[in-house]
């Protein structure tokens, strides 16, 4: 089919999918150097790709329910992966880092916390509150802080979730680079 592929000139058109169609009309307002990521891929790769990305949300749907993406991924990732790190996020923390939330009343990002503490996701924790090993990697104590640690439940989860999302996403890049005669094999 011939989809119109060049944005300034109407007329014009070439044999192509509509994915590619799109990237070659965005593709016309933008500097040269930034092309290099839409003449790389094929439709089939971006396919692919965007399928595992469906798979990732739908996976995050799956685990976390009523928590979607924009809004809580921002508060129970960072939260995990900080005390994974044994780097505990104060609330303060979190809040800077909830961008879905970035316009948003503190009130409403309370709100939000307040909704994952009450689905078992979170909890408040003072500093003595905390695991010794995770005192000990506090520089700056400040015995007035809280800080938001992860369940067991919502560690057991974002486990699952991650390790999910990963072996998928290592699928799909596999797939693309045999595609593209990248093989490791």
């Amino acid at each position: 089919m011939n989809y119109r592929s060049d944005c300034n000139d109407p007329h014009k058109n070439v044999e192509a999918s509509p994915l590619v169609a799109a990237i070659m009309c965005i593709s016309s307002w933008l500097p040269e150097e930034a092309l290099f990521v839409t003449k790389k891929y094929s439709d089939q790769d971006l396919s692919t790709w965007a399928d595992c990305l469906v798979d990732y949300a739908e996976d995050w749907d799956l685990h976390f329910g009523k928590f979607f993406t924009q809004e809580f991924w921002y508060i129970l990732v960072p939260v995990t992966l900080g005390y994974w790190n044994r780097s505990p996020l104060s609330i303060g923390a979190v809040k800077e880092q909830m961008k879905g939330l970035s316009g948003s009343t503190e009130r409403t990002k309370e709100k939000r916390i307040s909704d994952a503490i009450n689905a078992g996701f979170l909890t408040k924790c003072s500093f003595g509150e905390l695991d010794k090993a995770i005192q000990e990697r506090i520089e700056d104590i400040d015995r007035r802080i809280v800080y938001l640690v992860p369940t067991p439940q919502l560690q057991a989860k974002m486990h699952k979730h991650l390790t999910t999302t990963l072996s998928g996403a290592i699928e799909a890049l596999a797939a693309v680079g045999v595609r593209r005669g990248h093989s490791d094999s």
